[in-house]
């Protein structure tokens, strides 16, 4: 590790889970995360979705908003990955935004599965969680659920950070030249989105806009402090350039 506690080790054990998503989550918990073929397997081995959902409930629950509904927001995160409960795998963001068909594929498939592993009400969560996934691609200005808007930003930011923090270890054990060169796009892909939801977060309501401020401010810090320790030779060139803007801000 580069860190004394990395992010990616701290989430909630399954057994933690509302009973009535108890059986869906046992089909959902083994799916691998980060499983695209240019990313090193070594660095995502451990990574699951149920890692992945119990850390991101983990998250909400320490940062929880004065406004937010706790129960509701745990339920947004246990179901949100739904889809990907019968094609078993995991689509990135970085993957869909290279391949956007991919998306269209994901959402249109996505509400089926929803319709038929979840009841009436967490169906609704899920497409309320599209509806946030629209904001935050700047698809939409509706920025009124601000509650599913919070919930989309924690699976945004914990993607991030888990990617970069696993991707600086990788570099810094085995060297930048070991990376295959189709990652270029994905280690740009946070850097790129970082400006755009900053802008987006400016249409939410003002009473609530801090909390999504500080929910970036986090993802920035957190990808820093990953790539901080690795020596310059090990640290791809994208990284650097982007380090390096975000240094001057």
């Amino acid at each position: 590790m580069i860190v004394e506690r990395r992010y990616s080790d701290e989430f909630l054990p399954l057994d933690q889970v509302p009973r009535d998503l108890a059986a869906v989550m046992k089909l959902m918990a083994p799916v691998m995360r980060y499983a695209a073929s240019t990313y090193p397997k070594e660095a995502f081995a451990d990574q699951t979705l149920g890692i992945h959902l119990g850390r991101v409930v983990l998250f909400w629950q320490r940062h929880l908003p004065s406004w937010g509904n706790a129960t509701e927001g745990e339920r947004f995160l246990w179901v949100h990955d739904i889809d990907e409960i019968e094609d078993k795998q995991d689509i990135t963001a970085p993957e869909i935004a290279a391949n956007p068909p991919l998306g269209v594929d994901k959402k249109t498939k996505g509400l089926a599965i929803a319709q038929k592993y979840l009841s009436p009400e967490n169906c609704l969560l899920y497409q309320r969680w599209n509806k946030a996934g629209e904001f935050w691609r700047a698809e939409s200005d509706n920025a009124s659920d601000t509650m599913a808007l919070a919930v989309k930003l924690i699976d945004i930011v914990d993607s991030d950070v888990v990617f970069h923090e696993r991707i600086a270890e990788y570099c810094n054990q085995f060297g930048v030249e070991s990376l295959d060169p189709g990652i270029a796009g994905a280690l740009r892909y946070a850097f790129l989105q970082f400006p755009i939801l900053e802008q987006r977060v400016q249409l939410i309501d003002s009473q609530r806009r801090s909390w999504f401020e500080n929910i970036l401010r986090l993802d920035r810090q957190y990808i820093t402090d990953y790539w901080t320790p690795v020596s310059a030779s090990r640290i791809p060139e994208i990284i650097r350039e982007e380090l390096s803007k975000w240094s001057k801000k």
